[in-house]
């Protein structure tokens, strides 16, 4: 990617004219600008307030790539403008999930969200990109490995960016790789469309405040609470059905009961001290009541 000398005014009049006509003609809802980093801070400021005033006006995203160290994004965004940036560092599913390595990456990536990120709900969260599927890169069993990342990102405090071919669990170079005649038949694909929908459905999984409750080997858990709503997510990255049981707002696992939220079910009553079991690389959503 060249870098555009975006300090000199005629270069920066260009760049902001194009983008200006390109809304305009398109009316489409927003930029995603490629390696934004190479431009000072100082120019995206400036394309960011002339062109979210352009016609034909109304809600428009920008969001950058950011190829810098997490610590800089924070303050590159907040300086910028722009409503938020691509989450590199949610891509360390792709070893914790899909090739086995210890939870406490996923830990780590969350904390540093936390203390560098002005928003990270506005942040974008991706399991691959473009060049390499999560399933090439993933271990056996690939579908179930890339389905637990996919749970994993469409239920954190960012929001999912799935590419095409993530949401029926394929890699493919080929144009229409991603559309197969038996696409809509498709087990994987249906358990997406559910996920993507409890997501819709439960604003404490898009707004929701994000605690980790535990990180341990191959379980990560976490709680999304929204006012008094809270949805605990148990994400088992084993080989093997796992117990799971926790304390939970300093409450003891016994005086809650759970509604798991994807069967519609009842996942244990008030007073049972029974841990909730999730299956091998498998994931438990579940309201806390």
């Amino acid at each position: 990617m060249p870098r555009w000398k975006a300090e000199n005014p005629e270069v920066a009049d260009y760049l902001i004219g194009v983008c200006k006509r390109w809304r305009e003609r398109s009316n489409c809802d927003g930029f995603r600008l490629d390696s934004a980093h190479l431009q000072p801070v100082a120019f995206w400021r400036r394309f960011v307030a002339e062109i979210k005033a352009a016609p034909p006006g109304g809600p428009f995203a920008i969001i950058p790539e950011l190829k810098i160290n997490p610590r800089r994004i924070g303050k590159f965004v907040t300086e910028a403008g722009f409503d938020g940036a691509y989450d590199f560092s949610v891509l360390r599913v792709r070893d914790v999930f899909g090739k086995g390595k210890d939870v406490g990456g996923l830990s780590f990536v969350n904390r540093e969200a936390k203390q560098f990120y002005p928003e990270p709900r506005a942040m974008l969260a991706p399991i691959d990109n473009y060049e390499k599927a999560f399933t090439t890169i993933a271990r056996e069993p690939k579908a179930a490995r890339t389905m637990l990342a996919l749970t994993y990102i469409l239920t954190i405090d960012r929001v999912p960016l799935l590419y095409a071919g993530d949401e029926i669990g394929v890699a493919f170079t080929e144009v229409g790789g991603a559309f197969p005649a038996d696409r809509d038949a498709s087990p994987f694909l249906q358990q997406i469309k559910a996920l993507i929908a409890l997501r819709n459905r439960e604003p404490a999984l898009r707004r929701g405040d994000f605690t980790e409750v535990l990180a341990r080997d191959s379980v990560y858990a976490y709680l999304r609470a929204l006012g008094d709503d809270r949805i605990l997510v148990v994400l088992n990255g084993s080989d093997v059905a796992t117990p799971f049981s926790a304390r939970l707002g300093g409450r003891a696992w016994k005086e809650y009961g759970l509604d798991d939220l994807v069967d519609t079910s009842e996942a244990k009553p008030p007073g049972d001290d029974a841990p909730i079991q999730v299956e091998a690389f498998g994931s438990r959503i579940v309201r806390v009541r």
